[in-house]
């Protein structure tokens, strides 16, 4: 039995989200156990009737049908028991039970997540410092987490793609429902850039409205796999200010832009700053707080330059590799078995670590300390955004 079954089981019972699935898989220890005892101990839990009765139906119908709907779509779903998996979501209220995805799912225990957030009525200011944020943090190494609304949140994931670098978009909704219809486009572009769409919602739900718990949900997910959340402009009562609360609440750092004390848009990051948040006057100073933690991966230097930087690549391209460079063939008796295979697989063209793992054959841990020992050797060159290229 395909093990991934019984989460979806499980998720589908008490829906995504539900703050009551910490308490049963401290309980139980693991979805099968919870689903072995077909209702037995569930009183001792504070479930509704319908809660109850799902929970006691140890059927797996449903969730084949799910799974079944995943592989038509081309979706793909992580569990906390998948290595990619993010680990920062493992210590949230209301563990996130399934995730589905599209595109490619960086490592992000490799390739630091920071979360950016806005408005989404953006003022001309607000779009420049979220692109110069952005970009900066994609320049940098960073994966840029946004959840992929107009506004702020459009323009975040825009700017990393248009640096060449990593980004993964939270959709408050199934991958069914195209929302918002404005973006159809830039999420297509983020899937063939190499970037990643997430879900907590089955492929099919919901076929209705969105609900202010849905971005709520949506909000927690962004702040919980990330490092840090940046907002960049919002006014004191904008919706991105729970992400922001979430990351308090989660333990993550916040960081916020100042902005013009004359106009009203910018009274909720001033009003964050007031309260504590970190002040961000560029993306440099956001990497510098984990550079120690990710030295090899994170350049603050190269983010420091977001803004003098040539003018920036298709969005659907990697950065392109330098064409007056001739690649350096390394001291092969030098290097590792795995240093081998990883160079033989790699091309001129900058490729992403994950892709590149699967050509090898290789675990991504495993062809990123292989890369590191080809970058001793010069016989590979690193781009923003890890893609990685012959040197």
């Amino acid at each position: 039995m395909d093990a991934r079954l019984l989460w979806i089981w499980m998720q589908t019972a008490l829906g995504p989200g539900s703050p009551r699935s910490d308490a049963l898989l401290r309980a139980y220890g693991h979805p099968s156990a919870l689903r072995d005892a077909e209702g037995k101990g569930l009183e001792r839990f504070d479930l509704s009737k319908t809660e109850r009765q799902r929970l006691s139906d140890p059927s797996l119908k449903p969730a084949e049908t799910i799974l079944q709907r995943t592989r038509e779509l081309g979706i793909w779903l992580l569990t906390p028991e998948d290595a990619l998996y993010p680990s920062l979501l493992r210590g949230i209220p209301g563990l996130p039970l399934v995730l589905y995805g599209r595109g490619t799912m960086p490592d992000l225990d490799l390739i630091p997540p920071v979360a950016v957030a806005g408005t989404r009525r953006l003022s001309e200011y607000g779009r420049q410092v979220t692109a110069m944020i952005a970009g900066g943090l994609a320049l940098g190494g960073a994966a840029v987490v946004a959840g992929g609304a107009l506004g702020a949140e459009a323009c975040a994931h825009q700017a990393a793609l248009e640096a060449g670098g990593v980004t993964i978009s939270v959709q408050a909704a199934g991958f069914a429902l195209e929302y918002p219809g404005k973006n159809k486009e830039l999420r297509e572009r983020i899937v063939a850039a190499g970037g990643t769409l997430l879900s907590e919602y089955p492929p099919d739900e919901p076929a209705r409205r969105l609900t202010h718990d849905d971005f709520l949900m949506c909000n927690r997910l962004i702040s919980g796999m990330s490092l840090g959340v940046c907002v960049t402009e919002a006014a004191e009562n904008s919706g991105s200010l729970m992400i922001a609360r979430h990351a308090r609440d989660q333990g993550r750092d916040v960081f916020a832009v100042a902005g013009n004390i004359l106009t009203r848009r910018s009274a909720g990051t001033n009003a964050l700053i007031e309260q504590g948040a970190r002040l961000a006057r560029g993306p440099a100073e956001i990497l510098a707080e984990y550079a120690d933690r990710f030295p090899h991966v994170l350049d603050p230097e190269a983010a420091a330059h977001v803004r003098k930087e040539p003018p920036h690549p298709a969005l659907d391209e990697p950065p392109a590799a330098q064409p007056d460079r001739k690649p350096l063939s390394p001291d092969f008796s030098r290097l590792s078995g795995d240093a081998r295979r990883v160079w033989e697989a790699l091309e001129e063209k900058p490729q992403l670590a994950g892709p590149l793992s699967e050509r090898c054959g290789l675990s991504v841990p495993a062809v990123m300390t292989a890369l590191t020992e080809l970058e001793l050797e010069q016989a590979v060159k690193r781009f923003p955004g890890q893609f990685y290229a012959r040197g």
